[in-house]
């Protein structure tokens, strides 16, 4: 309770730490010094000054006014201790809120890392697969070309049999010739080797 200008019975007898309103009403009934001089409000209830309680009741007042500074300074402290208290745990959810922030920081770099380094998987998948259909082709492309010279060869090999076959076959024929020609035409090719011979020394 506050500290206040006036007091009802009730809140006299909490704030005097009395057991019941009966030792308040009564010095209200009394007369002489030991009597509390009081007021009506506008209910017509009595409403005591302090500075009567603290004439009639010095003691239970002096007591009263010392617990509400030991409760106003321990309230105080307590607030004191709340305050320094959610400042700290402020700074700490400031803190703890940065980490967060930190760590989701990082894993999204994280993901960002293996999303990039699962693309550039797929892609290298995908290059070598198309390099190894290329190679493929390429083999076969070989292959196919190597069959056409091989076949191209085996096509030409029995011209080289006929070309030398008819070489032979002339040479075998100007023998013969050769064996046919009579004595007389001998004769004359020797006397014009002979004729020519002649010519050629008296030039």
């Amino acid at each position: 309770m506050e500290i206040k200008q006036e007091y009802t019975v009730a809140e006299a007898t909490e704030f005097l730490g009395f057991a019941s309103r009966s030792t308040i009403n009564v010095r209200t009934k009394e007369k002489g010094d030991k009597a509390l001089s009081y007021n009506l409000d506008d209910n017509n209830n009595k409403v005591i000054p302090i500075a009567e309680l603290e004439r009639v009741f010095p003691k239970k007042y002096n007591a009263a006014i010392k617990r509400k500074r030991n409760t106003n300074n321990t309230s105080t402290e307590y607030s004191a201790k709340i305050q320094k208290s959610t400042a700290k745990n402020t700074n700490n959810t400031i803190q703890l809120e940065q980490d967060i922030k930190i760590l989701e920081q990082q894993i999204e770099f994280k993901d960002e890392l293996l999303r990039i380094s699962k693309e550039a998987k797929e892609k290298a998948e995908e290059r070598e697969q198309d390099l190894s259909k290329k190679l493929n082709l390429s083999q076969e492309t070989l292959k196919a070309q190597t069959a056409i010279l091989e076949d191209l060869r085996e096509k030409k090999q029995p011209q080289k049999p006929v070309q030398e076959e008819k070489q032979n076959f002339d040479r075998r024929e100007g023998k013969n010739r050769l064996k046919t020609l009579t004595d007389a035409e001998i004769a004359i090719i020797i006397l014009l080797s002979f004729l020519c011979g002649l010519i050629v020394l008296t030039l």
